[in-house]
């Protein structure tokens, strides 16, 4: 036996805006996905054409410093100058103060826990990462992480007579809002 079901015109225009908010929805978190492939592109070309025209310690145009490798984790995300919204959406992001990275002294880079800095969960004392710009490529061993408090900025103060590398981002890594605390990783040039 069938059963016919009637629908009222008021259920069907609460699926209808059920529907279009879901596509509306993909929409979106495709749209943002896209975004960032096409900002990673633009970065790696940037410092593809700046590599042999560019000095020693400068930069691209756009802010672009150079790219972050952890090849165990398979992390390679651009780094540009600056910690803003706007920067940390599309890069990994240089604390301005810092040292350079490459250079002696603490470099500090901050990224999202969410995006960029999310495969850093699965870190480990010992993993090599490489930090590649126009002017060369520089090789860090981590040498320990923690997890400190958000008002520990003696994480990320200059040191004298060594090249570091401080990577920060939020933690824990699956915390839906903001996180409470900062997950610190911590490198030395080899």
């Amino acid at each position: 036996m069938t059963r016919i079901v009637r629908l009222r015109p008021r259920d069907v225009r609460v699926a209808d805006l059920l529907g279009a908010l879901g596509v509306a929805a993909l929409l979106v978190a495709g749209t943002a996905a896209t975004e960032r492939r096409v900002a990673q592109t633009w970065d790696a070309r940037l410092l593809a054409r700046a590599a042999p025209s560019v000095a020693a310690g400068a930069t691209v145009p756009d802010g672009l410093l150079g790219r972050l490798d952890v090849p165990r984790l398979g992390l390679s995300v651009p780094v540009r100058e600056g910690v803003d919204a706007a920067t940390l959406d599309v890069a990994v992001g240089h604390l301005p103060g810092s040292a350079p990275p490459g250079s002696d002294g603490n470099a500090a880079l901050a990224g999202h826990r969410d995006s960029d800095f999310r495969p850093l969960r699965h870190v480990r004392v010992g993993d090599e990462i490489l930090f590649t710009s126009p002017s060369g490529e520089t090789r860090y061993r981590v040498a320990w992480t923690r997890v400190v408090r958000p008002d520990r900025v003696d994480v990320v103060r200059p040191v004298r007579g060594q090249a570091e590398l401080t990577l920060v981002t939020c933690y824990p890594f699956g915390y839906v809002g903001r996180a409470p605390m900062r997950f610190v990783v911590r490198a030395l040039r080899v």
